[in-house]
């Protein structure tokens, strides 16, 4: 009787090599919270990113990582609340827990940006008060590589844009 012998496949710190590429897009929802200050605005949102590796993973431990830089689109459509949407764009820097031979890499990141919505239309909103406002988020994730060059992406994040707000996303990866 011959038994098969089953490998995992895993990523190598290939994709997260400096000067590597990484496309993004996600797809999730945000519910915001705040005193009465702040209007109710959850929204769908839809994100696109590139992504550029700025250096190699080095340091050794669950800390080995690399910086990466990343320039962020996104479209949110409220489906509850003040105003009917928003986009952004940001600029993020992540730092990618990379681990020798794991699918599994999580990261953290922030990020500022600019928002540009319809919510300070719809009165009464006392904390969105401009078309323009600014933008900062901050976000927990991690991807799971499906091969080397395609990861599946799940994050959470808070953004502050004239009111605050939570939110999960899913998404793929696509690295060169």
């Amino acid at each position: 009787m011959t038994s098969a012998k089953t490998t995992v496949e895993s990523v190598s710190s290939g994709p997260f090599e400096r000067g590597r590429f990484e496309l993004q897009s996600a797809s999730g929802a945000h519910i915001s919270f705040g005193d009465s200050s702040q209007p109710t605005v959850d929204y769908s949102s839809t994100t696109y990113r590139f992504g550029n590796m700025l250096d190699s993973p080095m340091g050794n431990g669950w800390v080995r990582g690399n910086n990466e830089l990343l320039l962020q689109f996104t479209y949110g459509g409220v489906f509850h609340g003040a105003g009917n949407g928003m986009g952004i764009a940001a600029v993020l820097w992540r730092y990618n827990f990379v681990q020798p031979d794991s699918r599994w890499v999580p990261f953290v990141q922030v990020g500022v940006g600019a928002m540009y919505n319809d919510i300070f239309d719809d009165r009464p909103v006392t904390s969105v008060s401009h078309e323009w406002e600014l933008n900062l988020e901050a976000a927990v994730g991690v991807r799971y590589f499906l091969s080397e060059r395609w990861s599946m992406n799940v994050e959470a994040d808070y953004r502050h844009a004239g009111f605050d707000s939570v939110g999960v996303a899913v998404g793929l990866g696509r690295h060169f």
